[in-house]
């Protein structure tokens, strides 16, 4: 393993008690995602509403998260196994009889698949069984629309020519790559990515030059940033992912997952959950030509952890900021911003402070090293 800094060391002591996790291999694990489904060929316009399903398949764990302590916030590991290595037919079965699954489902115009890591990671998924799965996929009548995931080092030649060979129309493939921020500094020091832009900015081009669409993934609720650097480093990021070749942008709340550092910042009383009004301030500043591509997630699996919230507001803002999940109607945000209350203002005092990103991680860090003076 090669040397770690102080961040990964801490990360993957956070991880630990991950190890010993027994998942269940038997039982299929899909949620919905509200969305708008793009126009299909039985369709030419968009279609509110769209339940996406998205079918997580267990795996080996994230190679980054086996080596270096993988992403501050990421659970999905919990969907893996650590005792033992899977095999290809595990992997391939579980995939088969989620699929059946979704062909019952009435509307399966586009769907997902995701891994605890990477889609393209051999070590998660051999070649052979991501070809086989895409393959199923395109052949699959009624299905326009296929997404997955995977870490920048994965998009290469060999392995986007191993998925994109068997498809009639490649750019039904959509591939997303956690971007997370622009800025190198927040990327590394807030989110453990390692991931340099350049190698992010080269697979954008890969997938381009196979005609697969990218898809890219800006987190808001970054440890160590104030309200104000988050916000504003996210909507840098959007633009960034647009001006650089992203095709949409998926924008990521933080939750509190089981077993990461994120969980152990939140327990310790040095990291609180973001609220509903940083998306909502997000969504704003995003350039109205661009807004129609951003769309939000709320991923359900793995199962984050419950939060105390004493936002009265919380429930009203997010029941119409999921409408304006499945419509990308701007009228919602609209309507949001009508709503007054005292955590939007505490919000916007917040705005009002100014403290260089660079002394906010500092300062972030000077906290952790009380917890973990051990770890050099």
């Amino acid at each position: 393993m090669n040397k770690l800094n102080f961040l990964q060391k801490v990360v993957s002591e956070s991880r630990r008690s991950m190890y010993n996790l027994d998942i269940d291999l038997t039982v299929p694990r899909i949620y919905f995602q509200k969305t708008l489904l793009p126009p299909t060929p039985l369709n030419k316009v968009p279609k509110s509403n769209y339940h996406m399903p998205f079918l997580i398949l267990v795996s080996n764990p994230c190679r980054h998260l086996v080596e270096k302590g993988g992403c501050v916030m990421c659970g999905y590991s919990n969907l893996a196994t650590f005792k033992r290595k899977i095999s290809d037919e595990e992997v391939y079965r579980q995939f088969r009889e989620g699929f059946k699954l979704i062909k019952k489902i009435p509307h399966h115009e586009m769907i997902a698949i995701g891994t605890p890591g990477s889609f393209l990671d051999e070590r998660e998924i051999s070649r052979k069984i991501q070809r086989k799965i895409i393959k199923e996929l395109d052949k699959e009548e009624g299905i326009y629309y296929i997404n997955i995931e995977s870490r920048a080092e994965f998009i290469t030649e060999e392995s986007l020519e191993n998925i994109a060979e068997p498809l009639k129309d490649p750019y039904k493939l959509a591939i997303g790559i956690g971007l997370e921020s622009s800025n190198e500094l927040v990327r590394e020091r807030c989110i453990n990515k390692n991931m340099t832009t350049e190698e992010y900015i080269n697979a954008v081009k890969l997938l381009k030059k196979y005609n697969i669409s990218p898809t890219i993934y800006i987190t808001c609720g970054k440890p160590f940033l104030s309200v104000k650097n988050d916000i504003e480093d996210a909507v840098h990021s959007i633009n960034f992912a647009f001006d650089n070749g992203a095709d949409r942008v998926v924008l990521l709340r933080i939750k509190v997952q089981p077993h990461t550092l994120i969980e152990f910042l939140y327990r310790k009383g040095l990291y609180k959950p973001t609220s509903v009004w940083t998306l909502i301030e997000i969504i704003k500043r995003i350039p109205g030509k661009r807004r129609r591509d951003v769309l939000i997630a709320d991923p359900r699996l793995p199962k984050p952890l419950e939060v105390e919230t004493k936002r009265e507001c919380e429930a009203t803002v997010s029941e119409l900021l999921d409408q304006y999940n499945g419509t990308l109607d701007y009228t919602y945000i609209k309507a949001i911003d009508e709503i007054k209350c005292e955590c939007k203002k505490e919000m916007e005092k917040e705005m009002l402070k100014h403290r260089s990103i660079e002394k906010e991680i500092e300062e972030g860090y000077r906290q952790l090293r009380k917890y973990f003076s051990d770890i050099k």
